[in-house]
């Protein structure tokens, strides 16, 4: 039991602190710069919505707005089957770059999204959300790396706004930070398989039909790495977006994200193959698949811990485990009355994360779906 114990309690601490330092070690000693210069091809910015009108005028506005040449520039608002007025907003703009492609009824984001593409003219696609609003200059950052021949996808920098300032979200926030250091990592060695769904985009050539009950912005990157280019994450292409503030938003959105994203890794599980993608496969199992697995090690590490409680030492990490989970749920208890106390939006965060860990996991195991999209405001 005890050997049980510490695999568990090692792994843990290898996948939130061993992978990164591992990360910032190696960075030291590899670094694979980017060709970046600036370019103008055509480009097909996608924006996936459903029932976005409070929001869709806004996004318009603001990508109309982009520092890039008009004639080289197509707006396609991918509408599926929102029943509310987002398609009469999107028909009243006159600059003929703006341009509908709607569903009558609401089939998912992935559906949409292919017969976007379908219509794209664009060289390079880009894909984007209705709340996301882009710098005057990210999409010509972003653009500029598709110089390098060998890049075939990039992603920008997702900026989450924390608006009503909660416990939830200010978990989330600090989880996104630490998110994005990976990629920045990931990119920098040249090992990134990933991109913020938000803000990112392929070359047209690289793109496949995206299958329903996968993420876009896991699958298509991992096609990018299997056809041989990069992907890569500016930090100087910037998109804001609001944080999902209420917790059950919070655990139905990353439930059903994990799902997809752990068929879209068993799709393309040759990239765990250490002897034909080591470093990649080494990222992926590190950054996503043993983090998936984390709410099994830590049920296992509690379980183990029971049967240890005959030590003292082991009963100091079982009182710990306690006084953690104490501590979220003060979190959810704070969140429900509209209270803030920023140290309990860490725990009740990873907490919210690891549930909708467990619950993505299980939903591919037993052969559910992980649910249709739609976005939670």
């Amino acid at each position: 039991m005890k050997i049980m114990f510490w695999i568990f309690i090692t792994i843990v601490f290898y996948v939130y602190f061993g992978y990164p330092l591992l990360l910032i070690v190696i960075s030291k000693f590899i670094k694979k710069p980017v060709k970046s210069e600036k370019i103008e091809p055509l480009v097909s910015i996608i924006i996936t919505a459903y029932n976005e009108e409070k929001n869709i005028q806004e996004k318009l506005d603001n990508t109309l707005a982009i520092d890039y040449p008009k004639d080289k520039l197509e707006i396609i608002i991918a509408s599926d089957g929102s029943t509310d007025r987002t398609n009469e907003i999107v028909r009243e703009f006159e600059d003929k770059r703006v341009k509908l492609v709607y569903e009558l009824t609401h089939k998912g984001k992935s559906s949409i999204q292919n017969k976007a593409v379908e219509k794209a003219k664009g060289e390079i696609l880009v894909f984007s959300d209705a709340t996301s609003m882009y710098k005057e200059d990210a999409l010509k950052k972003l653009i500029s790396n598709f110089n390098d021949e060998k890049v075939g996808c990039v992603t920008g920098k997702a900026c989450y706004v924390n608006t009503e300032q909660s416990s939830t979200a200010e978990g989330e926030s600090i989880y996104w930070r630490y998110e994005l250091f990976l990629r920045k990592k990931e990119s920098d060695i040249g090992i990134l398989a990933m991109a913020s769904g938000c803000f990112f985009a392929v070359r047209k050539n690289c793109f496949i039909l995206i299958d329903s009950n996968t993420s876009d912005d896991f699958i298509l990157p991992m096609n990018v790495v299997k056809k041989g280019f990069r992907v890569i994450y500016d930090t100087n292409a910037i998109a804001y977006d609001k944080v999902v503030v209420p917790a059950s938003g919070l655990l139905k959105t990353k439930a059903r994200t994990i799902g997809m994203d752990v068929k879209g890794l068993f799709l393309n599980r040759n990239l765990l193959n250490p002897f034909s993608h080591f470093a990649v496969a080494w990222s992926l199992i590190s950054h996503k698949l043993l983090r998936w697995l984390i709410p099994f090690f830590l049920m296992g590490f509690f379980i183990c811990n029971l049967f240890l409680l005959d030590y003292h030492f082991y009963q100091i990490f079982f009182v710990l485990q306690i006084l953690f989970y104490l501590l979220a749920g003060l979190g959810y208890l704070f969140q429900k009355s509209g209270k803030k106390i920023k140290l309990l939006g860490i725990p009740f965060s990873f907490c919210v994360v690891n549930t909708a860990a467990l619950i993505g996991t299980l939903k591919f195991l037993l052969g559910k779906a992980s649910g249709k999209w739609e976005p939670i405001r």
